[in-house]
């Protein structure tokens, strides 16, 4: 099954304005303003997303869909909508709620796929590490599957909803065959011009290739990928505990295809540092490693033998993150060289006290001014011992990211062991 940048791009606006349309209804409902956060097509695993939902501490509702765009979509709400909820709804609380803004998202994916998307099933999820969601793999060969996502945040005060919508095999395979869809219409708000598009049809140019066309990549491949990503992030998790003896508790891994400018607004913290550092070998391209402020300083702290003199991230703190920085590279992109069979190098890491803006010039610098969405790694390796909190942020090089997987054999999916010895 193979997917282009153009394809995504259209998926990813469908995402966007189903989410906008849900958010207005939470406007309407609630009586709050908000605001539309981050969309994406996520390449992730049931068990990531599973993580992801007990870091956030967030109610989960579950929509069994069924019509021409079948699978499954998923209601969250974190505590401040929950408060909201109580204050301001009748009796039916965030279930009424939830069918409200459910409707609202699949409104636009309906016009899409041309047909209604029906509700089987709605059940309530209270502890979703015990929970089978049901999604399907992409293939046998990788746990991972697309998933696309959307957030509304309430302005002014604590309060964010995310959607999700997994769409089953036979579904993918729909919307991402141009044989079944050349003549699908997308929306007379998908082109400046108010004209209609086509699926896989477009005049962005973004990651176009020497032909003018984007760059096709193997859907199957990249949810192989994305698994290999989990297992690096696992190996990276692994060298924090070796040079802090701190245990993580959660990794969360996934490939995202992101709008450029949603790639910095994603980000958890309020303020990060961190390091960056290039990596070159298939795929090329950047990392970043960050820290949350208190998180950088505490981990900091379990490295170094006596306390530091001074406030605040003294010299020996950034000695020592950049020390953790590189080692936890080598960890996360070790397990690629060697299921690809390739070597891998990458520069001394940098350290960084603005790592929003430095992320934000780095997805400048690396993707150019011209293209509305991109490829991104992204990581989290969190723990309760000591409020330690990380995020790692991959920027492949597109054209890498291809022939990377291109090149990559599924059969050596398990072999993400490495000798770094063999391998630098």
């Amino acid at each position: 099954m193979q997917v282009d940048a153009d394809s995504l791009e259209q998926l990813n606006l469908r995402t966007r304005d189903g989410a906008e349309r849900a958010g207005k209804q939470f406007s309407d409902t609630i009586g709050v303003e908000t605001t539309i956060g981050a969309s994406r097509i996520r390449i992730t695993s049931q068990q990531d997303l599973v993580a992801a939902l007990l870091t956030g501490d967030e109610e989960c509702l579950k929509f069994d869909v069924t019509g021409p765009l079948s699978g499954t979509a998923l209601l969250t709400f974190d505590e401040g909508v929950r408060s909201l909820v109580r204050s301001r709804s009748d009796e039916e609380g965030v279930d009424g709620l939830a069918s409200e803004l459910f409707d609202a998202f699949v409104d636009e994916w309906e016009s899409y796929v041309g047909g209604d998307l029906r509700v089987e099933t709605v059940t309530y999820v209270p502890d979703p590490a015990v929970h089978d969601f049901g999604f399907d793999s992409i293939s046998d060969d990788a746990e991972s599957t697309p998933l696309f996502q959307g957030s509304i945040d309430v302005v002014g005060r604590p309060g964010r909803v995310k959607l999700y919508l997994v769409p089953d095999a036979a579904s993918l395979e729909t919307l991402l065959s141009k044989e079944g869809n050349e003549r699908v219409e997308i929306g007379d708000d998908a082109t400046s011009d108010g004209g209609d598009t086509s699926f896989g049809e477009s005049d962005s140019g973004l990651f176009e290739s020497d032909d003018g066309t984007s760059t096709p990549l193997s859907l199957d491949k990249l949810s192989v990928f994305s698994d290999l990503t989990r297992a690096g992030t696992r190996a990276a998790a692994e060298r924090v505990t070796a040079f802090t003896g701190i245990e993580t508790d959660t990794e969360i891994a996934g490939i995202n295809f992101t709008p450029i400018d949603d790639i910095s607004t994603s980000l958890d913290a309020d303020s990060y540092v961190g390091t960056t550092l290039e990596f070159e070998g298939k795929p090329s391209g950047h990392l970043a490693i960050m820290f949350p402020d208190e998180s950088a300083r505490r981990v900091a702290e379990e490295m170094l033998p006596t306390d530091p003199d001074g406030d605040g991230l003294t010299q020996m703190h950034r000695s020592a993150l950049e020390e953790l920085g590189n080692n936890m590279a080598s960890g996360f992109i070790d397990g690629w060289a060697n299921v690809l069979q390739t070597a891998v190098d990458h520069t001394p890491p940098e350290f960084s006290d603005d790592m929003e803006m430095t992320l934000i010039e780095l997805v400048t610098e690396q993707l150019g001014p011209f293209q509305t969405h991109a490829y991104t790694i992204e990581s989290r390796i969190t723990t309760d011992s000591v409020a330690f909190d990380c995020e790692i942020h991959a920027l492949p090089n597109e054209t890498q990211l291809s022939e990377a997987l291109d090149d990559l054999l599924v059969s050596r999916r398990d072999r993400t062991e490495a000798d770094p010895d063999e391998i630098f």
